[in-house]
């Protein structure tokens, strides 16, 4: 579901600004030093944060297809693509619409080789920038100001003060600012954790 207006040269564009320069006209198809610049900074920035968390909003379930044009490895009869957008996992795979992980697989080459007639996975993904929540979007827009200021406009104090207020003083360890924002936000997205996630207490209790 669509959550935000955002694009990614949005975000580029308030991130420029919140370090103290004007916009750019593309990063798709720069064609300026600094757009270029601007470019190579943002998908590892976007990476890097959606790597630094277990965010809620990129933990995902997907239905893989087959590739028949991929000679599965080892014996086994199907190769499935693993999602191009895949940022780590899979965490779990289920197999014939079972309910319960499987095992029986190799993982290798951006894809899964099983003896599965169908496929699902959990993973986390790198989504589409409309997907993301307002709080990542101040996190990434606040992040990509603090690199933008440092390496593309060589303001190394407004580049410190932005650190500051994307992760925190120092003492925090990078844990802090806008980041901690960021996390305790998405925190409240989860559902809470039952007492009986893992069975009853009281019947499961061994004697």
């Amino acid at each position: 579901m669509t959550v935000t207006s955002y694009t990614d040269i949005k975000i580029v564009n308030a991130a420029l600004v919140k370090a103290g320069s004007s916009a750019v006209n593309s990063i798709s198809d720069p064609t300026t030093d600094k757009e270029a610049k601007c470019a190579e900074l943002y998908t590892p920035a976007i990476a890097d944060l959606l790597s630094a968390h277990e965010w809620s909003f990129n933990y995902v379930e997907r239905t893989l297809a087959v590739n028949a044009d991929k000679t599965p490895v080892q014996g086994y009869d199907y190769a499935y693509r693993l999602p191009s957008a895949l940022l780590a996992g899979p965490y779990a795979v289920y197999g014939d619409g079972s309910s319960y992980p499987v095992f029986d697989y190799i993982n290798s080459e951006d894809y899964i080789h099983c003896d599965y007639q169908s496929l699902k996975i959990m993973c986390r993904i790198i989504p589409p920038v409309a997907n993301m929540p307002l709080y990542f979007i101040s996190l990434a827009v606040s992040d990509l100001a603090m690199q933008f200021a440092e390496s593309v406009l060589k303001k190394t104090e407004r580049a410190a003060e932005l650190r500051i207020e994307t992760y925190g003083a120092a003492q925090l360890g990078g844990n802090g600012g806008r980041f901690a924002s960021a996390k305790l936000a998405d925190s409240k997205t989860k559902p809470a954790r039952s007492l009986f996630a893992n069975g009853d207490p009281l019947s499961n209790t061994r004697y």
